[in-house]
């Protein structure tokens, strides 16, 4: 199963079985998230949960980056047939965009980006971003601009619009 607060804090992702509950000071863990947690892997608790929320095909991408987790062996045979199944092509728009903000907010965007490419999941948001047309260097130099100067993807918006404008911001 998965759920609310994968991108807010990992510790609290409800996406994956490596969370759990906590109960009048009693934790709760009836999916085995602490097991998870010890083999750094991310599972799905269900056999359908990618089929009932294609997203999370972009969701188990990003955390497997982010956390350096492992996918477990059944949730990535999971991951392939919805592949298979070009479960993807069911991922709404509105799902993509917000899933485009989470990438522009991890610490490093471009290792999404390339996984996506390779698993063929990035030409969903747009096909001028996958590749020949993709420019891995470009973003990987962003993002040094952006480490350099301690900007975040949610911080952009707060700056002088002169700046907004700037390549470092990704506008022209």
């Amino acid at each position: 199963m998965f759920g609310i607060g994968v991108d807010d804090d990992p510790a609290q992702a409800r996406e994956f079985a490596r969370s759990a509950s906590v109960s009048f000071a009693l934790l709760l863990d009836p999916a085995n998230g602490q097991a998870d947690l010890g083999r750094k892997e991310l599972r799905t608790l269900y056999p359908t949960a990618l089929y009932d929320d294609p997203a999370r095909l972009l969701r188990l991408v990003r955390l497997r980056l982010r956390l350096g987790y492992a996918v477990e062996e059944r949730t990535q045979a999971q991951y392939e047939n919805a592949r298979a199944a070009k479960v993807q092509a069911h991922i709404s728009r509105r799902a993509l965009g917000d899933d485009l903000k989470h990438i522009a907010s991890e610490p490093n965007p471009s290792e999404v980006v390339r996984a996506l490419e390779q698993d063929g999941l990035l030409a969903l948001f747009s096909p001028a971003l996958a590749g020949a047309k993709l420019n891995l260097a470009g973003l990987a130099k962003l993002e040094k601009v952006r480490r350099i100067f301690g900007v975040t993807a949610h911080q952009t918006k707060h700056c002088p619009a002169q700046f907004r404008k700037t390549p470092a911001f990704g506008r022209n």
